[in-house]
């Protein structure tokens, strides 16, 4: 075989063999970067979904807890209806979890006013721990507004 011909062989699969090198690792780092952005999106949709949940049961819990210090408010209210609270505090109930620390302190200071309004309806007494009750609600309520994520 002519010397000119090994020559151009041996430069022909050189840069062949370059190419496909280099083609392969182009396809390989753009895929990754394909995955990296996908993955990206996903957690920001994501944490937008989540952002948005937290808000709305936000939303639900302070319009929820202010029905229920309304509704047992005496000042407001002289005869406390315990059917209205029993519901309310159902329908704030909905939106607790109680695995969440948090959350958990909430529904245990419902259910101290629930246990206090009761008290207040049957016997007429204890109003001033059912005042305590509604602070420590509103105090658990804040605590889980501040701390929520």
């Amino acid at each position: 075989m002519d010397i000119a011909l090994q020559a151009a062989l041996i430069a022909f699969v050189g840069g062949l063999s370059g190419g496909l090198l280099s083609g392969y690792y182009q396809r390989r780092n753009l895929k990754t970067s394909i995955e990296a952005e996908l993955n990206k999106l996903l957690i920001q949709h994501r944490s937008a979904i989540q952002i948005d949940t937290i808000n709305e049961k936000k939303r639900h819990l302070v319009s929820g807890v202010s029905a229920i210090l309304a509704i047992t408010d005496l000042e407001v209210n002289r005869t406390i209806k315990f059917s209205q609270i029993v519901k309310s505090i159902n329908e704030v109930e909905l939106y607790l979890n109680p695995a969440n620390p948090l959350e958990a302190n909430v529904a245990n200071a419902l259910h101290e006013i629930a246990e206090a309004a009761r008290d207040v309806v049957n016997s007429g007494r204890h109003q001033e721990e059912l005042l305590r009750y509604q602070a420590n609600l509103i105090a658990s309520v804040q605590k889980f507004i501040n701390n929520a994520s």
